[in-house]
Formats: C-alpha cells, structure tokens, sequence
C-alpha cells in the first residue's frame, strides 16, 4: 500500500517530464529551421534527429507515469538518461564545439536546468517510494 499512495509524486515528475519533453520534441520536429537558425546551428538535420529522440523519450516517460505499478530500475534509467542530457549540455556549453548564438546558449542552459530539476524530483520521488 506504501507504494501506491507515495507513487503520486514519482508519478507527477514523470508526465511533467514527458510533457516537456514532448512539447520540446514537437516544437524541433515543427520548427527546426526556425530554432537552427536563432541558436546558430548550421545542420538543421540535428536537431530533427533530437526532436524525434525526445518524442521516444516521452512514450517512454508517459507510458512509466501510467503504468499500474512503478518500475524503478526504469525510473532509474530514465533518471540516468535525464543526468546524461545535462551533462551533455554542460560539455557542448563548456566546449563550445559549435558557434552557438546567445540565445543558443540560454536555451541549452534553461532546458538542462529544466531537465536536471525532473532527475531530481524524480530522485526524491523514488526515495519516497521505497
């Protein structure tokens, strides 16, 4: 039963994530010209192979939120994939490998503080859980 009534914020964490996500996906899949183009990425083609990423990502997330019973090692994983994201943000932002605009550079910036404040809440759900 323990795990029934804690599961609510688990639960929440993962379809706010899926939403982001999703809606980060469809807006790359919609408008990768238009975001190649104020971030200063030179192959739109990127950034259509990550919107298509982030929309497997958010079957995957809305499909954990939904399930009946609460997989934590998938939680984990999904966690994992969440830290990974940030990291990778950090690298590309540190590195600077591409010539990024400004707003290239806050909007990698926002989404990983984003995607690093659900790996934590989920973190804490799972806590919460067990």
């Amino acid at each position: 039963m323990k795990n029934n009534n804690n599961s609510k914020q688990i639960r929440t964490a993962l379809f706010a994530n899926a939403i982001f996500s999703g809606l980060c996906g469809a807006d790359l899949l919609l408008f990768k010209g238009s975001f190649a183009n104020i971030m200063g990425v030179t192959e739109p083609f990127i950034l259509l192979i990550i919107g298509i990423g982030l929309s497997f990502f958010a079957i995957l997330l809305l499909t954990t939120a939904f399930s009946k019973n609460i997989n934590p090692k998938i939680v984990k994983l999904i966690t994992a994939q969440d830290w990974a994201w940030v990291i990778g943000s950090i690298v590309i932002l540190i590195g600077q490998f591409f010539p990024l605009t400004i707003v290239g550079n806050l909007l990698i910036t926002i989404i990983a503080l984003v995607v690093a404040s659900f790996a934590i809440w989920q973190r804490v759900g799972l806590k919460r859980m067990g």
